[in-house]
């Protein structure tokens, strides 16, 4: 029976009478009749192949001397390269016609497959490109380290920084009831790393004032050391010390200097006693001064009792002026008077206290009381009278015009041409004439009305409060046209997890409103503010904003972090498209009550060390940004909401 062990026998016997033959065919030499095989120094390759790194060696034609005469024959084959262990060289080394079979790594190579780079290839072999980047996080340095194509994303926030060398125990002013100065710098990615920390405003010296200057965690932690104080201590007056008393340095059991007393003493201060006092005094005739010394008033000036003259004065001091006396005027008295039958004289009062005869016929100018003064035989001719039937302080201010009065027989006619103020309106002009122009409240009747509400972490503090005092002035709307919606931003949530902003309630009537707001929470770090306005405002409406195009549009900006964005715009870049306004609302053609080419209504809450930033963006300076920590009082976030609706006239 025909085997495995008979097939490796036959095998061996094959390979034996192979072997021989080639033995045999390489040494064939005939020593009898000598036939030189080959010539001494020739080669010739041995029988078998080259395949890979195998050869099958090569054959030196060799010389020997027998008997004296040379014979040559072929020596042994030489350099004969077997097959070997394959190896990861680029070489075919078990001659299998295969080259690396077995040993190279997936990509071909030798080695150790290669890490997966960022760089649009299958670097490691495995059929994905640029796998496993995505848990890496993002570091200001220029590169792309998630490898989604952007460098340095979610990186432009500011973020707190000290400068280098600063004191490690530094209480900041944002710390929990707070009264420190000390403010932490900031610092924001830009070209690939850290710019250098602004702003920061580092300790001082402690002084009296409230606050918490060296920045040590203690207020006016100062030592006084009793310093003197205080004006003199001459009279009455003595020195005190100084203390520090709620923020201020206060003199301390100091008697200063006081009006001086008529009591013997020296009240002001000054070495001297009772010095140039003096106060009226008076009897039954009359009031006088006296005069003070050493403690007593005396030397009363009070005027003496006389006999009783027609002189308009109680001369007899018994209360009585004139009495038993008929005076129509006083002795001596002279007064002009309107003469016949023209000018004007003058009469003389007499002795018994009546008026004497009008003498004299002098020509005066002409007056309005029905007399030919000037002696002209005209009477009252040619008299006009600026005049102004309101306040005098408003002629020539605004549009406010004095008018003119004539005179008609000794009286002055009405006030003809004046112009007295009027309602204020969008013109250009002082209408109301108080010296301000467009001072005007104009109050929209129709609105689309969105609120952009920051929910970030750090809007926790003010959300409630924010949402709730929102809603009650919104309840307050009840009945009219206007239109409520809702832009949230800074969410770590909902729908990015990035803070990007997205429309979170279409423009809606105020029930549907109220329900929603009451749904809103704060989570998240990120706030692109910017790019939040930008998108509202644009007319491009990437939120898909159901504006109106008969309602005039409102964005209520809040939030608390300074401006920001996560596309590399700055601050001036947020008004791009809101100065002119260009939403629908914002044509004359489709809404009455707007002036073409003004800017978009736009309000901001923010905290104090941003509204400056935010107030050029309003186009308002002054009256379209509040700070938001006035949301925490009820009655002032209801004052700052009632003005969103009272618009400010910009432009005519």
């Amino acid at each position: 029976m025909f085997n495995g062990r008979t097939a490796v026998m036959v095998l061996a016997l094959g390979l034996t009478i192979i072997f021989a033959i080639l033995l045999f065919s390489c040494q064939k030499t005939d020593n009898g009749q000598y036939v030189p095989v080959c010539e001494w120094g020739e080669t010739r390759t041995c029988v078998g192949k080259t395949l890979g790194e195998c050869e099958p060696g090569i054959r030196i034609c060799k010389e020997s001397y027998t008997g004296g005469a040379a014979i040559t024959y072929w020596g042994e084959c030489e350099g004969i390269v077997l097959p070997q262990e394959e190896v990861c060289d680029g070489k075919d080394n078990d001659c299998d016609n295969r080259i690396d079979d077995g040993v190279a790594n997936a990509c071909g190579g030798c080695g150790p497959v290669p890490p997966e780079e960022c760089d649009g290839y299958d670097n490691n072999c495995n059929g994905e490109i640029d796998e496993g980047f995505a848990d890496f996080e993002e570091i200001c340095d220029g590169y792309d380290q998630d490898c989604d194509g952007l460098i340095d994303e979610g990186l432009s926030k500011r973020v707190d920084c000290v400068p280098e060398g600063a004191w490690d125990g530094i209480v900041y002013n944002n710390e929990p009831n707070s009264r420190s100065i000390c403010i932490m710098g900031w610092k924001e990615c830009r070209d690939g790393g850290y710019t250098e920390c602004f702003d920061f405003q580092g300790p001082e010296e402690e002084i009296c004032d409230g606050w918490d200057n060296d920045c040590n965690g203690f207020v006016d932690e100062i030592d006084t050391l009793r310093n003197q104080c205080g004006l003199t201590d001459t009279g009455l007056c003595d020195y005190g010390y100084e203390v520090c008393i709620g923020g201020e340095v206060a003199c301390f059991e100091a008697i200063d200097p006081q009006n001086e007393i008529c009591d013997a003493l020296d009240n002001d201060c000054d070495g001297f006693v009772d010095e140039d006092l003096q106060r009226e005094c008076e009897n039954q005739c009359g009031r006088g001064i006296e005069i003070c010394a050493l403690g007593n008033w005396i030397g009363c000036t009070a005027p003496a009792a006389t006999e009783e003259i027609c002189d308009g004065e109680d001369n007899d001091c018994d209360g009585l002026v004139d009495e038993d006396l008929v005076c129509l005027c006083l002795a001596g008295d002279a007064q002009p008077c309107p003469n016949d039958p023209c000018g004007w004289g003058i009469m003389i009062c007499q002795q018994d206290g009546t008026w004497g005869p009008c003498e004299g016929n002098v020509p005066q100018p002409e007056i309005c009381n029905n007399h030919d003064d000037n002696c002209n035989d005209l009477v009252d001719e040619d008299l006009f009278l600026e005049c102004y039937d309101g306040d005098p302080e408003e002629v020539d201010i605004g549009l406010c015009l004095a008018g003119t009065t004539t005179c008609t027989e000794g009286v002055w006619g009405p006030c003809k041409d004046q112009v007295l103020p009027a309602d204020e309106r969008c013109d250009g002009l002082d209408n109301d004439c108080d010296g301000v122009v467009d001072n005007i409240e104009r109050f929209w009747e129709k609105v689309d009305m969105i609120f952009a509400i920051d929910v970030s972490g750090s809007m926790n503090m003010y959300i409630r409060a924010l949402t709730r005092g929102i809603v009650e002035y919104v309840l307050s709307l009840q009945g009219t046209e206007h239109q409520f919606g809702i832009v949230l931003f800074g969410s770590a949530i909902h729908p990015y997890g990035t803070g990007e902003g997205y429309l979170h309630l279409q423009l809606t009537d105020i029930n549907d409103f109220v329900a929603e707001m009451a749904n809103i929470t704060t989570t998240g770090s990120e706030e692109p503010s910017i790019d939040v306005f930008r998108d509202i405002s644009s007319p491009l409406n990437p939120l898909n904003i159901s504006w109106r195009p008969d309602a005039t549009p409102i964005v209520v900006l809040l939030g608390d972090e300074p401006p920001q964005s996560f596309r590399r715009f700055l601050p001036d870049d947020a008004g791009e498209y809101s100065d002119p306004c260009d939403l629908p609302g914002c044509h004359n053609a489709t809404n009455p009550n707007w002036t073409d080419g003004d800017a978009l209504e736009s309000f901001v809450f923010a905290l104090s060390p941003f509204m400056s930033t935010w107030d050029a963006v309003c186009y308002a300076p002054g009256q379209r940004v509040f700070n938001i920590s006035r949301v925490l009082d009820e009655d002032l976030l209801a004052i700052d909401l009632a003005l969103i609706f009272q618009e400010i006239c910009i432009e005519p």
